[in-house]
């Protein structure tokens, strides 16, 4: 933990989502994301990473650089044509530059897997072996947990630290592929296993899963997953269209059975 807490305060998470471009080989891609697996074992870094509140750290003294050399060329997205430094680029949360970042790497089987190890807070230390590299319930669980799905949930319930906004940013993922950004026949059947998945987590860790589902960032990525992106005013005719009707249709009904208090967010 130590090393994570210098890495972020000396490169800043910016620095890490740098090997999440969408230009790069598979194989920077699966380590950036190890990397940032890694750091997100810290509550601490999460929450950092979540404000957007340790970015920049690799770009010290830059504008001093820029201002004596004119020749100087940074490949960065926070530096514009104009060698001129974006601030505003580097408060940007992390969890939603991901969101922009992970759509564009559908079809990098591992990073389904890293996204939900980082979901679940659990810091995993191993890629998944080639066997096991089909995105499959038991695979997901085994590769998580180390544990069959049918695992008592209570063990696994223990030993979880839900992060919500990873939930949004596989959804984001879900909807891509949903609504047909990449045509990939491969990837049809990845939307169901990951509905599926999240709705097993909802079904039978309840008290965990109950609370983060109900809220308005979750639930309107569940829901936008039926939306394509153009502007069309039909829902996808996707397979996994039925997966998510049927889950919001569970998350309306059990939220009946909430108290209601002046507070309370409708469902």
């Amino acid at each position: 933990i130590p090393f994570c807490e210098v890495l972020v305060q000396t490169l800043g998470f910016d620095w890490v989502l740098l090997f999440l471009q969408t230009h790069l080989h598979t194989s920077t891609v699966i380590l950036g994301m190890r990397i940032l697996l890694v750091l997100g074992c810290a509550p601490s870094l999460v929450q950092r990473f979540r404000e957007g509140s340790s970015n920049g750290g690799w770009l010290t003294d830059v504008e001093f650089h820029l201002a004596h050399n004119k020749m100087s060329v940074l490949a960065s997205p926070q530096v514009s044509k104009s060698r001129d430094l974006r601030h505003e680029a580097l408060t940007v949360p992390g969890f939603q530059h991901l969101a922009w970042l992970l759509p564009a790497h559908i079809r990098i089987q591992q990073m389904y897997f890293l996204l939900i190890a980082l979901l679940m807070g659990q810091p995993v230390k191993h890629l998944p072996a080639e066997s096991k590299l089909e995105l499959e319930l038991d695979n997901i669980w085994d590769f998580v947990f180390g544990m069959p799905v049918e695992h008592s949930f209570s063990k696994v319930s223990k030993c979880i630290t839900i992060c919500q906004e990873a939930i949004s940013v596989l959804l984001r993922m879900v909807r891509s592929i949903m609504n047909g950004i990449q045509e990939d026949k491969c990837l049809e059947g990845h939307p169901i296993t990951l509905i599926q998945f999240l709705f097993i987590l909802y079904h039978n860790m309840s008290s965990d899963f109950m609370p983060v589902f109900i809220t308005p960032d979750v639930l309107s990525s569940l829901v936008s997953t039926l939306f394509p992106f153009s502007e069309s005013v039909s829902l996808t005719e996707h397979p996994a269209n039925k997966f998510v009707m049927d889950f919001l249709r569970s998350i309306v009904v059990d939220s009946l059975s909430l108290p209601v208090t002046s507070k309370s967010s409708p469902i």
